[in-house]
């Protein structure tokens, strides 16, 4: 969510649109400024406002918001997101100054003002001629977060150790789902991944997996819709995103949505799987060290995953052949952890790889 304080001076229709380009910005390739490029960036930015458009799109904006207002405050998002941080950037605040029958121009200018090299925190200072000034805050966002590759984990894990488990992987198109289905496919196991919205990076799992030698099914399942015979084993890491929570604030409509995936859906799946299944079913379900430390932001995943620990054992009763690998995780390193302010993380293979070693003990 972006903080906006925007504060005109006298009466906004006494501004002026001298030098406004009437069309569309051109297209801009987003750079990937390096953090020690920050301090001291500047440059400027073309301003455009394709007034055909803006009239059609935003008709009563249009009546009250002269077009010079709206190019200088959609150039900010240009500034911010194409190029300074440029890509992976969050912007997260802007406070702006109109100033009324003062002198303007084509162009705004930028320059950073500071940049927090501790939290990767940036302030843009930004003005055009006379008529415009004003701050933009955002952050230099962590790049995405690449999980080991199958061939280096292949010198990590023994041939054969996982041959006799056929398992099924919820939410493996990335992240610790990624990982683990490297895992278990280096060790010898038959697997097959299900994915949410994340096809191609399925596809490039299984590719990857193929051309190091790995054994994978071949056919990749949609979310929760593979759930066929033949598998001894369910992994399970579906999960949404889960940093969304408030301070000391129980969302009820957050709770829920984290229910839905670490309980009820987890609940349907399993159960079907070990309907008929008489022989050994085992089952990784990985929960949360938050558990032990309740951070102040995850209440409600926090309370889901507890009852995702609850629900497991209630499984274990309710089918006999179920054997549970359920590990409270450390943080490791996803995209979802990723943060700016470079929170430690555990060597995610090194966890996995020792949790899914339990299984064959079952």
């Amino acid at each position: 969510m972006v903080k906006a304080t925007l504060e005109f001076v006298e009466s906004s229709e006494a501004r002026t649109s001298v030098g406004l380009r009437d069309d569309n910005p051109p297209k801009l390739e987003c750079e990937k400024r390096p953090l020690a490029a920050i301090s001291g960036s500047a440059g400027e930015i073309a301003l455009h406002c394709g007034r055909p458009l803006f009239d059609t799109m935003f008709p009563s904006l249009a009546k009250k918001f002269p077009p010079i207002g709206v190019a200088q405050l959609l150039a900010t998002t240009r500034i911010v997101g194409m190029i300074n941080p440029g890509l992976y950037s969050i912007f997260t605040g802007l406070k702006l100054k109109w100033k009324a029958q003062a002198s303007g121009s084509a162009e705004l200018n930028w320059r950073t003002a500071h940049f927090s090299e501790e939290h990767h925190m940036v302030e843009i200072a930004v003005a055009a001629g006379e008529q415009f000034e004003g701050t933009l805050q955002a952050f230099a966002a962590p790049e995405p977060v690449l999980q080991p590759s199958f061939v280096s984990i292949k010198r990590a894990v023994t041939p054969d150790e996982f041959r006799d488990l056929n398992v099924l992987i919820v939410g493996g198109s990335r992240g610790l789902g990624e990982t683990g289905a490297k895992i278990l496919c280096a060790g010898g196991a038959r697997v097959c991944i299900t994915f949410n919205s994340g096809r191609e990076e399925a596809e490039q799992i299984v590719n990857e997996i193929a051309q190091g030698g790995g054994q994978f099914d071949s056919e990749l399942g949609a979310f929760f819709q593979t759930a066929g015979d033949g598998f001894n084993c369910l992994v399970y890491f579906a999960t949404p995103s889960i940093f969304r929570g408030n301070d000391n604030v129980l969302s009820p409509s957050l709770l829920q949505e984290f229910v839905e995936f670490y309980v009820t859906r987890f609940w349907i799946l399993a159960a079907r799987m070990m309907t008929g299944h008489s022989e050994t079913f085992r089952i990784v379900y990985p929960s949360s060290i938050s558990l032990e430390h309740l951070p102040a932001n995850m209440i409600e995943y926090s309370i889901a995953k507890g009852a995702g620990e609850t629900a497991v054992q209630f499984l274990t009763q309710a089918f006999p052949q179920c054997k549970l690998v359920a590990p409270r995780l450390p943080r490791l390193a996803t995209d979802q952890t990723a943060s700016v302010s470079h929170a430690p993380t555990e060597d995610a293979v090194a966890v996995l790889l020792s949790e899914f070693r339990k299984l064959r003990v079952l």
